[in-house]
Parts: C-alpha cells; sequence; structure tokens
C-alpha cells in the first residue's frame, strides 16, 4: 500500500514482483527516465493513469534539461500546515473516524486547553490573535496554523497532549522541530557549510520519518495521507535539488507576486497567478521595445535617477565619470496598488479635493518646468496632456509604506489598562 511503510516494510505494487520495502527505500525513487516511460505507456499503450501515476507529460518538460522527478516544488505550506497538521489537530478533537480512545482528548482535556489558551496575547509581531483551539481549530487559515504550531501550541498544550497519550506527544514535538527548520533552516545555520546544511536536514527528516512512524503505529489508517508521505519521502530530497523550502514556500511568493498585482485586474491568487506572469513579462517587453522604436522615449526609473544626480550637483548620469550619485544610492520601491489618478490631462480629478488638486496641480506645474521641460519653450504647456497617479501603498526593501488614504490600515497600539476602585467614582 502505498501510504504505509514507516513502522515496518511492505510490499509496494509498483515495484518488480510486490517488492517489500520501507517508504524511504531509494528504490521506490523513480528517475527521469521510469517517468518518461509511465508517461509513454499512459498516452501511447493506454495504461491506467491511477496506476501509472500520470497522465501526460507536463509543459515543462518541454525543456530537455527539466527533471520532473526533482523539478517541481511541493506546496510546504498547503502539505504541512493545511494536510498532516490539520489532520493531527483533527485527530485530537476527536473529528476522525475510527480513531481509538487514547489519540483524542476527553471533555475535561478539552476545558482544561481551554483555560490555557484563554490568557495568551499575540506578541507585537504577530498580527494575528489565538483563536480557541478547541472551538475554532478546523476554521483556521493558514496563517492561524502555523501561529499555533510555532508560538501557541507550548502554551496551550503543556502536559494536556503527554497525558494523553506520551507517543502523541512525542509525534507533535518532532513533527514540530521539523517545521521549524523547514522555515528557519538558513536562518539557523546560516554560514554552515555544506555539509553542516546537510546535517540539519537529515535531522529534519529523522524527526518527520519518526513522526510518521507513530501515526502507523498508535493511529488510525485514515492518518497516513499523501500529504504524509510526500513530506516524509521527498521532501528533504525536494530541498536539496531546489533549494531552502523557506524560499520557495507559498506564503513569500504569493507576497512577491503581489507586487505585480495591478497588472491584472483580478486579485493575486489561485489561477491569476500565471496571468501576472505571463502579464508582467509581456509589459516589460512591449516597454523595452518602445523604447527602441521611439526617439526620446525614457524610462522613469532611470529618469529618476538621473534628476536626483543632477540635484546632487553631479552631472548627467550618462557620464560614468560624474561625481554625485552611484547606483548603491537607489533602491527599488515597488507599489502594492494600482493607483488613482490624481492629475489626468493636466486637470485634476474629482479623486481629490478643490485645494488638494489646486495645490497638486500647481506642484506637478512647477516640477516639470523646472525638471522635464525647456523653459524658453512656451508654444505648449508641458503639462496639458500629462497626469498623476496617486498610489497609497509602497514597499522599499523589506518594509512598506501604507498612506492614510488607505482604508483598510489599522494601527496597533500596545498598552495596559488598570481599573482601580475610587471612593464616589463609578467606572
Amino acid at each position: 500500500m502505498y501510504c504505509l511503510g514507516y513502522a515496518t516494510p511492505i510490499s509496494q505494487s509498483y515495484l518488480p514482483e510486490g517488492q517489500v520495502v520501507y517508504a524511504n527505500d531509494p528504490s521506490v525513487w523513480l528517475t527521469k527516465e521510469d517517468h518518461k516511460e509511465l508517461v509513454r505507456i499512459t498516452v501511447e499503450e493506454g495504461a491506467d493513469p491511477m496506476r501509472t501515476g500520470r497522465y501526460a507529460a507536463g509543459p515543462l518538460e518541454q525543456m530537455p534539461y527539466f527533471d520532473a522527478i526533482c523539478g517541481y516544488v511541493l506546496p510546504f505550506m498547503h502539505m504541512m500546515c493545511y494536510g498532516i497538521v490539520k489532520k493531527f489537530l483533527k485527530m485530537l478533537r476527536g473529528k476522525v473516524n475510527n480513531c481509538p480512545s487514547n489519540c483524542y482528548f476527553s471533555a475535561t482535556q478539552l476545558k482544561q486547553l481551554q483555560d490555557n489558551g484563554k490568557g495568551l496575547t499575540a506578541p507585537h509581531d504577530v498580527h494575528r490573535e489565538y483563536e480557541d483551539f478547541v472551538q475554532y481549530a478546523g476554521n483556521y487559515t493558514m496563517e492561524d496554523m502555523l501561529n499555533f504550531i510555532l508560538i501557541y501550541s507550548p502554551m496551550v498544550f503543556m502536559d494536556v497532549l503527554k497525558s494523553l497519550n506520551p507517543e502523541l506527544d512525542k509525534a507533535w514535538w518532532t513533527l514540530r522541530r521539523a517545521i521549524l527548520y523547514f522555515l528557519r533552516g538558513p536562518a539557523i545555520i546560516s554560514g554552515g557549510d555544506l555539509q553542516t546544511r546537510a546535517n540539519y536536514r537529515k535531522e529534519a527528516g529523522e524527526d518527520l520519518w519518526a513522526f510518521a512512524v507513530i501515526m502507523e503505529q498508535q493511529c488510525p489508517m485514515n492518518m497516513l495521507t499523501l500529504d504524509l508521505r510526500m513530506a516524509v519521502v521527498h521532501l528533504c530530497k525536494q530541498e536539496e535539488e531546489t533549494g531552502v523550502v523557506s524560499s520557495i514556500n507559498e506564503l513569500w511568493i504569493e507576497r512577491r507576486l503581489g507586487d505585480s498585482k495591478g497588472v491584472v485586474p483580478a486579485p493575486v491568487g489561485g489561477k491569476a497567478i500565471d496571468i501576472c506572469i505571463g502579464n508582467a513579462s509581456l509589459t516589460k517587453e512591449k516597454v523595452d521595445d518602445m523604447a527602441v522604436s521611439y526617439e526620446g522615449i525614457r524610462f522613469l526609473p532611470d529618469l529618476l535617477k538621473e534628476v536626483a544626480m543632477e540635484r546632487k550637483g553631479g552631472g548627467s548620469c550618462h557620464d560614468s565619470r560624474s561625481s554625485g550619485a552611484t547606483d548603491d544610492s537607489f533602491e527599488v520601491c515597488h507599489f502594492l496598488d494600482t493607483g488613482h489618478y490624481a492629475i489626468r490631462n493636466g486637470v485634476p480629478t474629482s479623486a481629490l479635493a478643490d485645494d488638494e488638486g489646486d495645490c497638486l496641480h500647481r506642484e506637478l506645474i512647477r516640477y516639470i518646468r523646472s525638471h522635464l521641460a525647456d523653459p524658453a519653450d512656451d508654444a505648449t504647456p508641458p503639462h496639458a496632456s500629462m497626469g498623476v497617479l496617486r498610489f497609497s501603498r509602497m514597499r522599499k526593501g523589506d518594509e512598506d509604506f501604507t498612506s492614510r488614504i488607505y482604508t483598510r490600515a489599522k494601527t496597533r497600539i500596545s498598552f495596559n489598562v488598570a481599573l482601580t476602585k475610587m471612593r464616589g467614582r463609578r467606572f
């Protein structure tokens, strides 16, 4: 059976003559050639895709150097937080069928867990407050689940899980330790050589294996999921082939894709991700073509850099010998929203109050005349066909800046409140 083989070896039907092996036996690893053969017999000979595990070759496989076995990145956050961890917590709350009594909390223990979590307050660097594990764990978002794993679980579980089943307690902490490595590994072992990193990765793999062994020995069969198989058997190998998991998990990828959110009208996420990537690439290609085809067109970042250098008295940025600001003095800024026209074709829009529009209009004229226009040329006002887009959110480096006009902005204020009973006064 595909999802067994952690505690004891088992026959694997897809191996020759049903060979009996552990789940992580080297013989279960397919090569690039094995994959191509399975695709061939599926497409050309009509083999059952449920047995070969393939319907056809993927589009990336048209590149000869792409390895379909090691080239795809496992969705760590969905696989781990929304897969393995969510299933484990569901079992502890008694929501899994055919579960032995020593694998889920009693009513008394659930009450103790709720009491343990009543006084928990989120630290300043965590933007989500603790949600009661007993009542709301089934509705946890991915961020809620991650916060529970890393921050809240030690204070909620305390010794309650150990009193229920010491083996399940061991399983939880080994799983948590492995997750800590995969999410924070590079920060923990920064500066270490390749062998040191390999040793840490091996320890994380051993922790995942220990968790899987306990699941097979102590828990019902439906806890041995495909998510568990991917993590235990393939995750360490994937990190070795494609890079550290913490740099390529879904949270950071979606955040960086958010920089291109204005490229398409749909929100970034789901099926719109590939649209964002494609449109951003096409937009850049079009801008590059225009820069070649139309004389005098300027790329805004280059223009701003030149203006800044001229203000510092360094001359034009076209002279590489000029003294003044260098490339290292500039940091790329990313706007995080689509922007709204404050001035269109030289006329303030209704998005601005009258006084604000007039002020911004005058500032635009002054800036254009002093930096971008020929003062001697008064035939055509330089601002007549120009506009101003106003953005409400921006990222510079790793820091986000939010304008006061951003309606979803919320200020977090930390304070303590003490109520004192005073004579003659009521609160």
